[in-house]
């Protein structure tokens, strides 16, 4: 069976089959040699094939002996080509094994369909029609999951290190206060934030996209408000605790004094000092994330446009990602024609949630809830703006809350309205400024006041 993928797809297979003993028992019976298209590719799918065979494990940290082994068995032509093609590996620091693993297996359904549709037509031609049907029945039950039909319990131990796997997060919660409630996100959850209008949704988001990069996972931002400037100046004001103000470098931010948080008059960085900027995005850089930001503000995107934009960036760029963020699901386009508004969120919320399964993505996006919502200490379903869907088909519903008297401190909550996989109802203080593009400095007592600019102070540092 000749399976058809891109040459960026087959890279990240590869990588995948040298380091994860798991994935390459799965799929090591349901993709054939020729798969995988060039001479280089076959010879090193080969090798990795006859070292599992032989030792029932991926090579690992003996791949690289694994090839000099082999070098005699083929031209020294095609070896430098191998070993380009290894430099291309080398660069895929990152990959999403339950992604390719479910490509593969709905690619394997749709051959085991497409031969049992063929059968079909010669046993009808035939006048077969009860082994026409057992041919489809047969093809139908067969599953897309590639899965071991059978294992020994006390030799593989593969199974109880998928247990431990799954007890791990795609991405960890790195917010303080936040973390406490919900320590990390998995892949195919779909989280959705709810904020009033300028409740500071986008920065959310952009402060957990950042959370991201900081673990090296690669990172899909799309903006359907925003122009893709206007994102960039916020991923760098959130990335460099940078100010947007151009021409001034004193402002009132915040900061943690004698235990507690003070409103002050200082200067800060700004985001049009660019040799700070690149040093800051060259130091988040490091830690190995990817971040790819796609502008739909001047159009109405729907699910199925993020798809193909998904799409595209796998097959053009190599580009697998963990983490998709939405800005934000309230004026996502109509998915069909004549759609309510209602409808369109509706259809929208469960796009979203298919793609992040479909893909093994953790799916963020945020949600409209009302003033009268975001101001009370709890949520209640008829405060939701517009569509109640997000609150029934997410995993995690975090609604930023502010009352009057907590935004002139500089002082929000984090509400926990919905959790399928935890407890909810519970909520944390967190103290933000976005002058500098931070959701989340840390956290705010019950008690905390923060002060207001001592003015003696500024005129005496505006001295000095």
């Amino acid at each position: 069976m000749d399976l058809q993928f891109d040459a960026n797809f087959l890279n990240h297979i590869l990588v995948q089959s040298i380091v994860d003993t798991d994935f390459l028992k799965r799929i090591i019976n349901n993709i054939s040699i020729d798969t995988f298209q060039s001479k280089e590719r076959k010879f090193l799918v080969k090798l990795i094939f006859d070292y599992f065979r032989e030792f029932k494990k991926a090579p690992d940290t003996h791949f690289y002996d694994l090839l000099k082994e082999n070098k005699n068995k083929i031209s020294d032509k095609l070896y430098d080509r191998v070993l380009d093609l290894v430099g291309v590996l080398k660069n895929i620091n990152h990959t999403n094994p339950e992604f390719l693993i479910s490509r593969i297996g709905k690619a394997v359904k749709h051959f085991q369909l497409e031969e049992a549709a063929v059968l079909f037509a010669q046993n009808i031609k035939m006048q077969k029609y009860e082994e026409a049907e057992k041919v489809i029945l047969k093809a139908l039950r067969q599953p897309s999951e590639l899965n071991d039909e059978y294992f020994d319990f006390f030799e593989d131990t593969e199974y109880i290190e998928r247990r431990l796997a799954g007890k791990q997060f795609r991405m960890k919660n790195l917010i303080e206060g936040f973390c406490d409630l919900v320590p990390g996100f998995n892949a195919t959850w779909l989280i959705t934030i709810l904020g009033a209008t300028k409740g500071g949704k986008t920065a959310f988001l952009i402060d957990l996209a950042v959370c991201a990069l900081m673990q090296g996972l690669k990172v899909c931002f799309v903006t359907l408000e925003m122009s893709k400037s206007d994102v960039t100046d916020r991923f760098d004001q959130c990335i460099g605790f940078f100010s947007t103000e151009e021409h001034r470098n004193k402002i009132e931010t915040m900061e943690y004094v004698n235990k507690q948080w003070v409103k002050i008059k200082k200067n800060v960085d700004t985001i049009y000092n660019l040799d700070k900027v690149k040093k800051a995005r060259k130091a988040i850089r490091k830690m190995g994330g990817d971040l790819y930001i796609a502008d739909y503000s001047g159009g109405k995107a729907n699910y199925h446009t993020i798809e193909t934009l998904l799409d595209t960036l796998e097959t053009q760029e190599g580009k697998i990602f963990d983490i998709l963020l939405v800005d934000y699901l309230g004026i996502m386009g109509a998915v069909e024609k004549g759609q309510s508004k209602k409808e369109r969120i509706a259809d929208n919320c469960l796009g979203l949630r298919g793609i992040g399964k479909d893909r093994n993505l953790v799916v963020f996006t945020a949600a409209q809830g009302n003033r009268q919502a975001m101001g009370a200490t709890t949520l209640n379903s008829n405060q939701i703006a517009d569509a109640i869907e997000p609150i029934f088909d997410s995993d995690l519903v975090p609604a930023i809350c502010q009352t009057a008297a907590e935004e002139k401190n500089n002082i929000y909550r984090i509400y926990i309205a919905e959790f399928r996989h935890g407890k909810k109802h519970d909520y944390i203080k967190q103290v933000r400024d976005l002058t500098i593009g931070q959701m989340s400095l840390g956290i705010a007592t019950d008690n905390l006041i923060v002060k207001e600019p001592d003015e003696e102070k500024t005129k005496l540092e505006d001295t000095y």
